[in-house]
């Protein structure tokens, strides 16, 4: 009897001891982290978990899921899910800050029952977003540019340099690549208080463009307004006048804005007399000027008039680095504007984004990102989600029929494509931030354990 009862004390103290260290260990895991029973019950949180939802001195356990974070459609699902979702950034905004979730794992016995979820939280803080948001506003209007691969950030600081200067900019770039938003970032650093006059010189007409330019004097033509109309140029005075296709203008109007620029005055048609004009000029193409100069259809010294400052945006097939940042911003965008919830992302469709080349750039993305969110009815975006022309770009399958089985992967050997995919992904990224674990995972969308899971799974080498 001595001995039995002696045997269930030693028991007893290796169990308390056993949770005491596990206790411990679950305090110094960065993320706050919560567990919750089968029907949504709290029953523990790290201390990382009781600082930022402020549960210190509260009964925890006796406290649901719902009454800490709110009703969320898109949690609810994950949580009554059979599967663990890793790498997920789901939104919840709570009052003076916003919880989100990066992880969440089911719990099951031993014969598969449901006995609750593991769930991993960042935490970040509105009043902080808010703030950053009016210093980027107040103090750099290049700070609106999303993203921070290393040629992005080339191009940032090339357009605020060219800003301070009083000189022609002219951007290039792909179709969709955000020549439109340097333009506005260049003239808020530059002319503030003035307008911004925006033309598309590949939307009008050959017949009204130089009307539209110029403006003209009242009769001077069949159908012209009685008092006449001043141009986009005589409009742009004080401010910026933002030329976007430049490579479309007609070759006739090229060496009147040539004149324009180097007079600094403006004949409207049909008149004789100047009018002055004070006015900073950036324009923009997709075009390959230098080609058309040699072809003929761009006058060369107009050229070399705008290209004293080139600024290039990449396409971003070479800067994938910034598709995370990207896809949280425009995800929060359209979530904001269609009174919605932010879904998660599965893992799978992060790396398929990653990889995919992206012919249309970032307006593209931005599209996918509505079209993606519209279809996603479950609060996780999966493969079944993406546009057809992705998934058949990634020879899947259009809708990603069977991807449910594999957490947003395909049967067959599609898990086996998709993680080459991701361990590419991966690989690229790393290049892309110089090895740098903490920035690559940002990329990514990876938390740093998880980044460093995912290299060792896939044998990555690290310089």
């Amino acid at each position: 009897l001595v001995c039995n009862m002696a045997s269930a004390i030693q028991h007893e103290f290796h169990c308390r001891l056993t949770n005491v260290l596990v206790r411990a260990a679950f305090d110094t895991i960065e993320e706050a982290v919560i567990t919750v029973n089968h029907k949504g019950m709290i029953v523990s949180a790290n201390a990382k978990a009781m600082a930022d939802f402020n549960l210190f001195g509260k009964d925890i356990r006796k406290m649901h899921i719902e009454t800490l974070l709110g009703r969320n459609a898109a949690l609810q699902s994950l949580l009554t899910s059979p599967q663990a979702v890793y790498d997920i950034d789901l939104v919840i905004d709570l009052d003076k800050q916003k919880a989100i979730l990066t992880a969440l794992k089911p719990v099951r016995n031993d014969s598969g029952v449901n006995l609750g979820s593991v769930l991993l939280f960042r935490m970040e803080s509105k009043a902080r977003s808010r703030e950053a948001r009016k210093r980027g506003s107040k103090k750099n209007a290049f700070d609106r540019i999303i993203g921070s691969s290393p040629q992005l950030r080339k191009a940032v600081e090339m357009a605020k340099t060219f800003a301070v200067l009083e000189e022609p900019v002219l951007i290039q770039g792909e179709s969709g690549t955000g020549k439109e938003i340097f333009a506005r970032a260049i003239h808020e650093a530059s002319r503030p208080k003035g307008p911004l006059i925006a033309v598309n010189c590949a939307a009008i007409p050959r017949t009204l463009i130089e009307s539209e330019l110029f403006g003209y004097k009242g009769g001077s033509f069949t159908g012209a307004e009685r008092h006449g109309r001043p141009g986009k140029i005589e409009l742009a005075d004080g401010g910026t006048l933002f030329l976007d296709e430049i490579g479309d203008m007609p070759l006739e109007v090229q060496p009147v804005l040539l004149r324009v620029l180097e007079e600094k005055q403006v004949y409207r048609i049909g008149a004789s007399e100047p009018i002055p004009v004070d006015f900073r000029l950036i324009a923009a193409t997709n075009k390959n000027l230098e080609e058309l100069v040699r072809q003929g259809k761009f006058r060369e010294d107009l050229y070399f008039r705008l290209a004293v400052f080139k600024l290039d945006i990449a396409p971003l097939r070479e800067r994938k680095s910034d598709i995370s940042d990207l896809l949280n911003y425009f995800m929060q965008e359209f979530a904001r504007e269609q009174k919605m919830e932010v879904p998660a992302i599965s893992s799978a469709v992060k790396c398929l984004l990653y990889q995919y080349d992206w012919p249309g750039n970032v307006r593209q993305l931005k599209n996918t990102v509505k079209y993606a969110m519209a279809m996603c009815k479950k609060g996780v975006i999966k493969l079944e989600d993406l546009p057809d022309t992705i998934l058949q770009a990634a020879k899947l399958p259009p809708g990603g029929e069977g991807s449910e089985a594999f957490q947003g992967r395909l049967p067959g050997e599609e898990p086996q494509q998709l993680d080459e995919v991701e361990k590419e992904a991966i690989r690229n990224a790393l290049v892309a931030k110089g090895y740098n674990i903490t920035q690559t995972a940002k990329s990514l969308g990876l938390s740093r354990s998880t980044l460093y899971r995912k290299i060792k799974e896939y044998g990555i080498q690290l310089k």
